[in-house]
C-alpha cells in the first residue's frame, strides 16, 4: 500500500507510474499501471492523419509502407530528378528540376 513521507505527498503502489494532476488549482495524484505504446509517432487527433510505428511502418488513410521502403523511393526518385536535370530540353521546360538538383548538389559538397 502506499504511504506517504512528509513534504512529499503519497508514493505510487510498485509497478505503477505516478503522476500529479492539476484541475483548477488543486492538485491530486494518479497512479495506473505503465501503458505499453504501439506508435512512435501519431500526427492527427482523434483521428491520425500519419503514423510512425515502432516496427518501422508508416501508416496513413492511403495505405501503409515500411520505412525502408519510404526511404529507398524518395532515393530513387532524386536520383530521377538528378538525371532529368541534365537533360537541357526537360530542364528548359521545368526549371523547377534544375533548381532541385542544382540545391541537393550544393548540399552534398557542403559535407
Amino acid at each position: 500500500m502506499a504511504t506517504s513521507k512528509p513534504g512529499y505527498g503519497a508514493i505510487p503502489p510498485a509497478g505503477t507510474n505516478g503522476s500529479i494532476l492539476t484541475a483548477n488549482g488543486l492538485n491530486g495524484s494518479s497512479w495506473s499501471k505503465p501503458m505499453q505504446h504501439t506508435n512512435a509517432v501519431q500526427i492527427g487527433n482523434p483521428d491520425p492523419v500519419i503514423t510512425f510505428k515502432l516496427d518501422g511502418d508508416i501508416v496513413t488513410k492511403a495505405g501503409t509502407i515500411t520505412a525502408d521502403d519510404w526511404i529507398t523511393t524518395i532515393k530513387v526518385m532524386k536520383q530521377l530528378v538528378m538525371d532529368m536535370s541534365k537533360d537541357t530540353e526537360l530542364a528548359s521546360k521545368y526549371p523547377y528540376i534544375q533548381d532541385a538538383a542544382h540545391h541537393w548538389l550544393m548540399e552534398e559538397l557542403k559535407k
